[in-house]
């Protein structure tokens, strides 16, 4: 096979790879926002990424469910800074975050 006919054959395989890797993404981030819990707040941490262009911050909320099943949750630094320690929470099917559930006011 001549260079340019493998040269040609390693772009194609290599826009495969992208393909596959952002359609992958994609649906791990519609499994994420598919589910639907309720729970606490048990901890908040910040991980640091590195990246081959640097690093990122990851903001992580987590949950305790109401069901007994521990889910650390990416979110926003806006989100995250929104939430302290035993806040209780609700996760909807579709949205992207949780939300907390309002305080009962005792009268």
């Amino acid at each position: 096979m001549s260079n340019a006919l493998w040269g040609v054959a390693g772009i194609v395989a290599l826009l495969w790879g992208v393909v596959v890797i952002v359609v992958s993404a994609a649906g791990n981030r519609n499994n994420e926002t598919a589910r639907d819990f309720r729970g606490n707040v048990i901890s908040k941490r910040r991980e640091s990424v590195q990246l081959t262009t640097g690093s990122r911050t990851d903001h992580l909320l987590v949950i305790e469910t109401d069901e007994g099943e521990t889910v650390a949750v990416q979110v926003s630094s806006k989100v995250f800074s929104a939430f302290e320690q035993g806040d209780q929470v609700i996760k909807r099917a579709g949205e992207r975050w949780p939300t907390k559930v309002p305080m009962e006011r005792s009268l």
